[in-house]
């Protein structure tokens, strides 16, 4: 009975130990669920970092956008081209070389030589003066210095109504209806490509000048800056005192301040 009763102890004392030994282990390993969820804690927060180390493209974008907004607001708008004070646009000159008029009184003719050698007819200024009837004190009436210029350009002296040539227009006053229907034309004959015939005062276009009666050849015109009207008149003057060492006889002149230089003389007309 004593052996048994030991025996019985020593295999209580070797379950007790075991049961310690297995709760002993239980508690040294790591719970799975736990690593798991520290694994992604620790994902989600080196996430979270990352992105607060990131630029946010968008932000950005929107910076970028609002800042070239703004610098399109700030940067100065395209200078608009000006000449002698007169905003311009496009500048539609033809083709028409200076002559000098080889007479005091052949303004008229050196005017329609330019106008013809402008469209290539070429006819000396002495023939021209003969066929015009130019005389002295006065120089050419300006019937006959059109008269002669239909000749040569279109092979008969007065144009039908339904053909081709140039009219004359006599300005009596200035008014928005004459201005208006002067630029017209202008802008007409210059896409034609045809030269216009101007008579006026010098004395009110050139400082200094005595009045007088006067021919130049127009040589087409300036465009405003949206190119839809006149600013300024393209002529091309053959009197040997008003030459330019640079341009010759090329003139510009405001379209209010070409017709107003034709009223008061003899014959204030341009023909078109």
């Amino acid at each position: 009975m004593a052996v048994q009763k030991k025996s019985i102890i020593v295999i209580a004392i070797i379950s007790t130990l075991a049961i310690s030994i297995a709760v002993l282990a239980s508690r040294m390993r790591p719970s799975s669920v736990t690593k798991d969820t520290q694994a992604s804690s620790a994902k989600s927060e080196i996430a979270n970092d990352s992105k607060k180390d990131q630029p946010d493209h968008n932000a950005r974008k929107e910076s970028q956008t609002s800042n070239n907004q703004a610098s399109q607001a700030n940067s100065p708008k395209e200078e608009v081209e000006k000449l002698y004070g007169i905003p311009i646009g496009k500048r539609n000159k033809l083709n028409v070389t200076t002559q000098i008029q080889q007479r005091w009184n052949f303004c008229a003719p050196a005017t329609v030589s330019m106008m013809l050698a402008s469209r290539g007819k070429i006819v000396d200024q002495f023939t021209l003066a003969r066929e015009m009837g130019t005389y002295e004190p006065f120089g050419t009436h300006n019937r006959d210095a059109i008269r002669i210029l239909n000749k040569h350009m279109f092979g008969y002296e007065f144009p039908q109504t339904n053909q081709a040539g140039y009219r004359i227009e006599t300005v009596r006053e200035i008014n928005s209806a004459s201005i208006e229907l002067f630029k017209q034309r202008l802008i007409k004959n210059t896409q034609d490509g045809y030269p216009m015939y101007y008579t006026f005062n010098p004395g009110k276009i050139y400082p200094g000048i005595a009045n007088a009666e006067h021919n130049v050849a127009g040589a087409g015109y300036i465009a405003t800056p949206d190119n839809k009207d006149v600013a300024l008149v393209y002529y091309v003057d053959p009197y040997y005192k008003f030459q330019d060492p640079i341009y010759g006889g090329l003139k510009v002149v405001t379209p209010e301040e070409l017709l107003n230089a034709m009223v008061g003389v003899s014959e204030p007309d341009y023909a078109w």
